[in-house]
């Protein structure tokens, strides 16, 4: 099947985030043998216009929207990204006969109440690596939905079901695919000036070294979108995803937060011994600098610390 990814996230301060959940998608639904197509709407200044075009230029049999944030996270000036997701499932249906289907972490916080405001003909709520490659083959073959992972749907009496996302998915098992990563991410002036600082600052390249919490923070929202519990990358699996992403045109990563584990030593090691160009420093927190040698006109610097 031919799938459109639409990304719908627009915030740029302190720096843009990368779509590291559409690249996941993207990864699974390639390797499942699906063709896929991305719009990132972080560079349109007309979003409806810009999906528009894309929808009357191509053929798609699902249309694929991720939502990344309910809003703006401000108090001073918020902003609601639902009307924008309506708005865009409402293009979809005008222009083509394509599935609609949400997800993202935004649409997984408040699943129910995002599908009755925004209305699309599916959801995923949590992981969707799974899910998405399940709901098309439903789509292809017929089966039953209520075995598909996180699947959000509207039964035959119109009653919204969600099922129970499986978090079976292996971290190890996929590579992001980055070719959905605009290059116009890692450029200086692509963030918008924060308040704070005043500052432009490039995208810093996502690395996932588990998913999951074993914690009940009340603010945070890791277990409505990754699931209860820790499943950790292995060591090895992250060091290849690290190197990989050295090999294209990423300047810095950054590991903090929910990445970091009691293995964060171990894991910073490990990227240390992938390639001797690198020197490792302890001090009192996890730490990898490059050698002072750069690759391009910055250095490369990996950095393991807390927020």
């Amino acid at each position: 099947m031919r799938v459109l990814l639409i990304s719908t996230n627009k915030i740029r301060v302190p720096r843009p985030a990368l779509p590291i959940g559409m690249a996941y998608i993207s990864a699974a639904l390639k390797h499942a043998g699906h063709q896929v197509d991305v719009l990132d709407l972080l560079w349109e200044s007309r979003e409806l216009k810009a999906v528009r075009e894309k929808l009357t230029t191509g053929t798609y049999d699902v249309v694929g929207i991720a939502v990344r944030n309910l809003d703006n996270l401000t108090f001073i000036d918020p902003v609601f990204f639902g009307p924008m997701t309506e708005k865009i499932v409402q293009c979809v249906r005008k222009y083509t006969s394509a599935t609609v289907v949400l997800g993202g972490s935004g649409f997984s916080v408040e699943p129910l109440s995002f599908f009755e405001y925004a209305q699309p003909d599916y959801g995923i709520a949590g992981e969707g690596e799974a899910g998405i490659v399940q709901l098309l083959d439903y789509l292809e073959s017929g089966g039953r939905r209520e075995s598909i992972s996180g699947l959000c749907y509207l039964d035959d009496d119109g009653k919204f079901c969600q099922n129970q996302s499986s978090q079976a998915f292996d971290l190890g098992a996929l590579e992001p695919d980055r070719s959905v990563y605009d290059p116009r991410y890692f450029e200086e002036g692509v963030s918008a000036a924060s308040d704070l600082t005043r500052d432009h600052q490039p995208a810093i390249e996502t690395l996932q070294t588990k998913r999951g919490c074993k914690l009940f923070c009340s603010y945070c929202i890791i277990r409505k979108t990754e699931g209860k519990g820790d499943r950790f990358k292995d060591t090895l699996d992250f060091v290849r995803d690290a190197y990989l992403s050295h090999k294209n045109w990423y300047l810095w990563w950054g590991l903090g937060g929910q990445n970091l584990t009691d293995r964060s030593r171990e894991t910073v090691q490990a990227v240390a011994d992938m390639h001797q160009e690198y020197e490792y420093v302890m001090q009192g927190k996890p730490r990898l600098e490059r050698a002072p040698k750069p690759v391009t006109a910055q250095p490369l610097k990996l950095t393991i610390g807390t927020k």
